[in-house]
């Protein structure tokens, strides 16, 4: 039984019900630093103020479009390196990838972070 309390955290945070997800969040960090050893990509492009506003590229070799990844984290947790994976098969595929990094609760309201993730949209449009 979740106390009432703490109803809203575990809705938000399903590692809360994974007894092993330390084990899964490290085979996503071994899985992304396998992933920045094969794929080439432009780290840490800035698009806005704050240190976290910062972006990866993978580009695809003839690409076809682009797909923007945005971490997820409950808002206060990882960043583009845990999720580095995911940029692989888009990559092979054609797609190249951005992987965006924001400002994280509690520093940041969620609006910030949605402002944050719209203004690197702007910045990978303009580029």
């Amino acid at each position: 039984m979740i106390r009432d309390d703490l109803w809203h955290e575990h809705q938000y945070m399903p590692s809360l019900a994974i007894s092993n997800s330390g084990e899964i969040f490290q085979d996503w960090r071994n899985r992304s630093a396998a992933t920045r050893s094969r794929l080439n990509f432009v780290a840490d492009i800035r698009y806005g103020s704050h240190p976290r506003e910062v972006l990866d590229f993978y580009p695809a070799k003839n690409p076809h479009g682009c797909l923007v990844f945005i971490h997820g984290g409950y808002w206060v947790d990882f960043s583009k390196i845990e999720t580095t994976f995911v940029a692989e098969g888009f990559v092979d595929q054609g797609l190249s990838v951005a992987l965006i990094n924001y400002p994280l609760c509690p520093e940041v309201s969620i609006g910030d972070i949605r402002a944050s993730c719209a203004q690197a949209f702007v910045h990978l449009y303009k580029s």
